[in-house]
């Protein structure tokens, strides 16, 4: 596994992990450490989608096709919605509502791993190091382990 693998692929299957964990804090009633849970994985995203609109999407708009461009405009709108659904999670958590943070949570899982699974497919490969973007790859890995 490359660096680049490393580091945003491992932030990928760690967000998913830790937002089942929530899932499970919310089944037991531990509405603290599933809010603040959520607060990190909030915080953590803010960096992560940060250094992929910084340094990994640019670097890949400029030599994507109009197929790539699609992929990159959905993500991006992807980007925008994902801490709209951060915070209503909060809010259903705050509420200690667990059928409506269930339910955010769900969704929230199913948008990511959806995201998750488009970039890893689309965009990713152009960052390994054999590939012509391999060291932005490796800049934006070095970024995205810095805000850690």
């Amino acid at each position: 596994m490359t660096h680049f693998d490393r580091a945003f692929l491992g932030e990928h299957r760690e967000m998913e992990q830790r937002l089942r964990e929530v899932g499970l804090h919310v089944s037991r009633g531990e509405w603290d450490l599933a809010a603040a849970t959520v607060e990190r994985q909030k915080a953590h995203l803010a960096h992560h989608i940060d250094v992929e609109e910084r340094l990994v999407y640019p670097a890949f708009e400029a030599q994507a096709d109009g197929e790539g461009l699609r992929t990159l405009a959905f993500l991006r709108k992807r980007h925008l919605e994902l801490p709209v659904f951060f915070d209503e999670l909060s809010d259903a958590l705050a509420e200690r509502d667990s059928e409506l943070a269930q339910e955010t949570l769900e969704t929230l899982l199913r948008i990511i791993a959806d995201h998750h699974q488009s970039e890893e497919k689309d965009v990713f490969p152009c960052f390994e190091p054999t590939a012509s973007l391999a060291a932005v790859g490796l800049q934006a890995a070095h970024a995205l382990e810095d805000g850690r």
